[in-house]
């Protein structure tokens, strides 16, 4: 594991240049133990990727390794069966991640993102923990920040609904930011993780937080936009989600309250609206055909906790009453899977998966639904494969979200 930390910690190498190590090497312990004749000769890297790597020091690996052992935390890389399948599709996926708390299963949930700004309102505060809570209690994996206002509302609605919650950081995982958040730190671990691409004992320093929009958007099939004015971050995961084929939808706000200024701008955009958490989860029931029993029971929301600056946050005259569906099971997961293509003369050290991915591909450029008809391999796998394609440097993905042959 300390050649993983090792490679991303090397001053200069990008997640990008990460993954053209992967590609050059196999591994980043074979790319430790190259000689300089051989960094010079690897195909694919650039100058900084090579300068990087001529960094052969591995007191601070050996210092972050010692971290995570004595503070639990958990240390994921990129070729982990676990390692999200949809994160791991996104142009920059970091090489390893850090978290603190149990891995939910996120290739077999529904994963959405709820975001806002900070200096919420009463009204979007309560309007996140709503939001919150009904897609956690159909069984969502709910992502978010741990930042003061929409998104502490968002997880502690999260957590309150009983399915696990994941806060992307900026900062170490074991590094409390902001203050008020501290609560959510102690909880989490309890109910689902904290992840964070940066090792144990990072500040929060500014300019982590861009790029952990990135991450958090990328580890979901959607982000809700709650509440943002013009200026907001949560408008720059907003963009991420749609730079990375992720859906996004915003909540409407009151026409010309600069706090809403930037969702509503989103809706003007084309964003998908969302009210409530219902409006959100119709737009994947074609992921989940089978609809169990409708839960009868209606709900006034509220809660004790504290939201902001100590002063609790009971939601405005909120009783909910919908016949919730339930959204457990893919229905990609539960159809009859045919068996894997034949495939003569594939490249050596394929899986069986890769192999038939590059047969389908032998036809011309395809979007990624069609891969699946034509192999009859779940969605989440063929995402997984085609990433693993792609670092082997045997497909190129195209705009649009098709993949094709690239030419050797």
């Amino acid at each position: 594991m300390r050649y993983w930390i090792w490679m991303t910690t090397r001053k200069g190498l990008t997640p990008r240049g990460c993954l053209r190590v992967l590609a050059s090497f196999g591994d980043p312990e074979a790319a430790f133990l190259a000689s300089d004749a051989e960094l010079a000769k690897a195909r694919g890297l650039t100058a900084k990727d090579r300068a990087a790597l001529a960094d052969r020091d591995l007191s601070l690996a050996r210092r972050i390794e010692a971290d995570c052992v004595a503070r639990s935390v958990g240390i994921l890389t990129i070729r982990d069966p676990r390692y999200p399948a949809l994160l791991r599709q996104i142009s920059d996926p970091p090489a390893v991640l850090y978290y603190l708390g149990t891995l939910p299963d996120f290739d077999e949930s529904l994963t959405l993102g709820v975001v806002g700004q900070r200096k919420a309102t009463q009204s979007g505060v309560s309007a996140a923990y709503r939001m919150g809570k009904e897609l956690s209690e159909e069984g969502c994996i709910v992502v978010s920040g741990c930042a003061a206002g929409i998104d502490c509302a968002a997880m502690e609605g999260a957590l309150a609904g009983g399915s696990p919650v994941v806060g992307v950081l900026g900062c170490g995982v074991d590094v409390v930011y902001p203050a008020e958040s501290r609560h959510l730190y102690r909880q989490i671990p309890k109910n689902g993780c904290l992840i964070s691409e940066y090792p144990p004992g990072t500040a929060p320093d500014r300019w982590n937080f861009p790029a952990r929009n990135r991450i958090l958007s990328g580890l979901c099939r959607g982000v809700v936009v709650v509440e943002a004015p013009q200026k907001s971050g949560s408008l720059n995961t907003a963009r991420h989600a749609l730079e990375q084929g992720r859906d996004v939808f915003a909540m409407p706000g009151k026409p010309g309250d600069p706090n809403c200024a930037g969702s509503n701008d989103l809706l003007r955009q084309g964003a998908s609206f969302a009210e409530n958490g219902r409006d959100v989860l119709a737009d994947y029931r074609y992921l989940f055909p089978e609809r169990p029993r409708q839960t009868e029971k209606s709900e006034s929301f509220t809660r004790s906790d504290t939201y902001i600056n100590g002063k609790e946050a009971a939601p405005e005259g909120a009783d909910i009453s919908p016949s919730r569906k339930s959204f457990d099971k893919k229905d990609v997961d539960k159809r009859n899977i045919p068996p894997y293509i034949d495939v003569k003369e594939a490249p050596a050290g394929l899986l069986p998966e890769e192999a038939a991915i590059l047969q389908s591909l032998q036809r011309g450029p395809m979007p990624v639904d069609l891969i699946v008809n034509a192999t009859g391999i779940p969605a989440q796998r063929i995402l997984s494969s085609l990433t693993m394609l792609e670092i082997k440097g045997l497909i190129l993905r195209l705009p649009g979200g098709s993949c094709a042959l690239k030419n050797r």
